[in-house]
């Protein structure tokens, strides 16, 4: 009974070496997989790094989870001259990559991907090819990934460009009042007080107009 146990080992580790495959959750890996995982229910959870110099001389190709760019990164390096590029799960990783010098990956972000970061709002859809115009002729002014201040920077000097040849910041006042409210205000108390005819801005109040223009649409 032995040598038949012994016999059945011997053929399973020839099997294992001539597939050179491993399948978690299947009976039949990819033939073109070195690894195959599969599950509807579980995911792959990477290493989670803090700060990349930290790792010591990664390998090409190497993927770790960035907790400061919030993206999955991967080594487009050498061991010796790493090169982070993170693979584009994050907007924020995206738009880093997207402002590239030269511009070789013109940006396709979205208005919806935008104002989908956390910490980031005021972007208008009639700007969005303005805001990817920004990112492809500004990239001295993202990192990579970007932050969140880049962003609302970008905005700002995108909102305020598209104010003053559509109208002013009425025209944006306007358009933030959308129903229903897809794009939140972001006109600020010195815009308002500089508006002619406009008295009694109090800078104190500035979330408060924001909110009275996105919660009235139909009073603008």
């Amino acid at each position: 009974m032995k040598n038949i146990y012994i016999s059945i080992l011997v053929l399973f580790i020839g099997m294992c070496s001539v597939t050179a495959q491993v399948g978690i959750g299947t009976t039949t890996p990819n033939e073109n997989a070195v690894l195959d995982l599969s599950s509807t229910t579980q995911g792959m959870a990477f290493p989670s790094v803090a700060d990349l110099t930290d790792i010591s001389n990664p390998a090409t190709g190497l993927m770790v989870f960035d907790m400061v760019g919030d993206c999955l990164a991967v080594n487009v390096g050498t061991p010796a001259a790493p090169d982070w590029k993170c693979t584009g799960v994050s907007i924020l990783g995206q738009i880093g990559a997207e402002a590239d010098n030269p511009n070789i990956t013109n940006s396709v972000v979205t208005v919806e991907e935008i104002n989908g970061i956390e910490g980031v709002s005021g972007a208008i859809p009639d700007n969005e090819t303005a805001y990817q115009d920004y990112i492809d002729n500004n990239p001295d002014l993202f990192s990579s990934p970007a932050t969140v201040e880049e962003v609302n920077a970008m905005i700002a000097a995108v909102n305020n460009e598209a104010s003053s040849t559509t109208g002013g910041i009425l025209a944006q006042i306007g358009l933030e009042a959308d129903d229903p409210d897809t794009t939140n205000s972001v006109v600020t108390a010195s815009e308002l007080a500089a508006v002619t005819g406009v008295i009694g801005v109090d800078p104190d109040n500035e979330t408060a107009y924001q909110d009275y223009i996105d919660n009235n649409p139909d009073l603008f």
